[in-house]
């Protein structure tokens, strides 16, 4: 056993070894060189793959690489994610309503709704990518290993009970896999939404999803690296875990529909009847309770003089003695309120085990999630190096220093020496010239830095219509919507 793990990280190690250079040639600063490179360090491998798979020594197979184009220019910083981001931030347009799209954008929209200033890392995508891969070929794999199973077993049974048993027994494992596998592929699709809608929220400065966790940015930074492999772990442990849970439920559901007959039987029916019957009181009982309880709420000792936005409780001496009776009744209430809890934490664990950006642990406790913890550290790096804002300073930056370059190594105008003797030619220092600013858009500037500052002047405006306030409560620059403000 102990050889087989070294077994497994010597394995790994090579295979990283063997990609490395793949991996450094996509990274690296110097495009053409790694294009190159790569394409030669590619080209030599699927050589001897192919060499290798037509002589019929030890088939090792042969990967193709590509490589996305990257949507940023040469030497640029801000891509057109980042520019569409910023230009709707100044700009704010009003989304297209769902009576004006067709209706399988409809349908589109209903599920995920594509954004033009957004685009995924490429360490999310294919970490995602490969959690895909591995949950189809471990389902690929189960149920291939339920057929041979079921073959090397059908010689054993000796009656029909025994085949029709068999049957339903891998029928309803293989329905499990198959279900197993379409919730693992659902669950990461709506991965993705959530993280797109992570990063957003952080873009804005929002951190709403982890409220009340705090981790030292240190400890952000290296818990950042662990996200890709906790990911594909969970991924697959999720995978699982949902497995032998609907392996439970497919096997008693088909054994039930198989044999209804069976279970379904007047002695059977006698059976139910005297549990039900046992059990009816205590249920009855109960769900009489919640149900005048929510009576009492909603009609009793609420006070309709006020919205239902502050807490007020009218009748006050019924409620004191409703508040003493039911100290008493509500025990019972409890214990089913507790086996419910139980289940549904159960039924919520193991659905969302893969998910590594909700943790199941208790408020309080979410640091001692070491996956979540991972999934807030790669996160918070993205943000802080992929910023729009940021991204599109910084490229301002970069190409205003260019333009001043590119004015001090021109040559500078020197007047003819007859002309200064002569008194007609002076000599004057080439100013610089910056980039052009329109006094709209200075003036747009300063007006919005204003309102940032001061967000009691807001509803003094008269641009923006309705939606002015909207912004009389604003207490931070963090806000979706601008168009009042410019």
């Amino acid at each position: 056993m102990l050889c087989t793990v070294f077994q497994a990280i010597i394995t790994i190690l090579v295979y990283g070894i063997l990609y490395y250079p793949l991996f450094a040639c996509m990274t690296t600063d110097h495009r053409l060189v790694g294009s190159l490179v790569g394409f030669l360090y590619v080209t030599i491998w699927f050589s001897f793959g192919v060499a290798i798979d037509f002589q019929c020594i030890n088939s090792f197979g042969f990967y193709l690489s590509a490589r996305k184009s990257d949507d940023r220019g040469p030497g640029g910083i801000a891509g057109e994610p980042e520019i569409v981001h910023m230009r709707k931030l100044f700009n704010p347009v009003p989304s297209m309503r769902l009576e004006d799209m067709k209706w399988y954008m409809k349908a589109i929209y209903f599920f995920y709704k594509p954004r033009t200033d957004f685009k995924f890392s490429t360490q999310f995508v294919s970490t995602l990518l490969v959690a895909l891969i591995a949950v189809f070929q471990v389902s690929v794999a189960f149920i291939v290993s339920l057929d041979l199973s079921k073959k090397l077993l059908r010689p054993l049974c000796s009656n029909d009970f025994c085949f029709e048993f068999l049957d339903v027994l891998v029928g309803s494992l293989q329905a499990a896999g198959i279900i197993s596998a379409l919730i693992s592929v659902i669950s990461l699709l709506h991965f993705i939404k959530c993280h797109r809608d992570h990063v957003l929220q952080l873009y804005r400065g929002q951190r709403t999803f982890y409220q009340g966790v705090y981790i030292s940015p240190a400890k952000l930074v290296g818990r950042s690296l662990r996200f890709s492999g906790y990911q594909i772990a969970h991924t697959l442990a999720g995978y699982v875990t949902l497995l032998i849970f609907l392996a439970f439920v497919c096997v008693f559901l088909a054994i039930i529909f198989k044999y209804a007959k069976i279970f379904l039987s007047p002695e059977m029916w006698n059976a139910y009847k005297q549990r039900i019957i046992a059990f009816l009181p205590t249920v009855s009982m109960v769900v009489f309770l919640v149900v005048f309880q929510l009576f009492l709420a909603h009609f009793v000792f609420r006070n309709r003089d006020f919205p239902d936005i502050t807490v007020t409780v009218d009748n006050r001496r019924l409620f004191s003695i409703m508040s003493y009776f039911f100290f008493f009744y509500n025990v019972i209430v409890g214990l089913f309120a507790c086996v419910m809890r139980i289940l549904k934490g159960m039924i919520l664990g193991t659905v969302f085990l893969s998910r590594i950006d909700r943790t199941s642990l208790m408020q309080g406790f979410q640091t001692l999630d070491q996956a979540f913890v991972a999934y807030l550290g790669f996160i918070n790096v993205l943000v802080a190096h992929s910023h729009p804002v940021m991204l599109v300073f910084c490229q301002l930056l970069i190409k205003r220093n260019k333009d001043r370059w590119l004015e001090e190594s021109l040559p500078q105008i020197q007047p003819l020496e007859s002309d200064v003797e002569s008194g007609e030619g002076s000599c004057y220092p080439r100013e610089t010239r910056l980039p052009r600013m329109t006094c709209k858009a200075a003036n747009r500037w300063h007006v919005a830095v204003t309102l940032l500052r001061n967000p009691s002047l807001i509803k003094y405006r008269k641009q923006g219509g309705q939606r002015v306030l909207y912004f009389e409560n604003l207490g931070s620059i963090n806000n979706d919507d601008l168009s009042a403000l410019v």
